[in-house]
């Protein structure tokens, strides 16, 4: 349940999270598609050298390139036709608030960053993502 002001959470991120949702929020619209979705983002973190889901995923010898090939085929799948501009999903920003949540009480963090959101992502899979992993 989202309890938080979205523009309070998107505030929230550092610069590489700001960066990635920029971006997915750029592919949502060149795909035409109606909701910026987790997808989206993990997407976008997946193409940052810089992000902590880049290292960690090459930390534990995850796949980046299945992980990267099974979004893009479920991000390809999603509705489009959009001819406005799209919103962010209520799963993407409970995903936020629950990484904000989880970074500021545990970690101490002043600001959201991407391993965070990973943590909670891998904490529960299948309330943020309707595709598995890549082992």
């Amino acid at each position: 349940m989202l309890i938080a002001d979205p523009r309070t959470l998107l505030r929230k991120l550092n610069t590489t999270c700001t960066k990635a949702f920029e971006a997915a929020a750029s592919s949502c619209v060149s795909h035409r598609h109606y909701e910026v979705t987790v997808e989206h983002v993990l997407m976008a973190l997946l193409e940052d050298p810089q992000s902590d889901v880049t290292s960690a995923l090459a930390h534990y010898n995850v796949n980046a390139e299945m992980f990267h090939a099974t979004l893009g085929r479920y991000i390809g799948e999603m509705k489009s036709g959009n001819p406005g501009k799209p919103t962010f999903s209520t799963l993407l920003l409970e995903w936020i608030q629950d990484a904000w949540i989880y970074a500021s009480t545990e970690l101490g963090d002043t600001l959201l960053r991407s391993g965070a959101l990973l943590v909670r992502l891998v904490q529960s899979p299948n309330r943020y993502l309707p595709v598995e992993f890549p082992a």
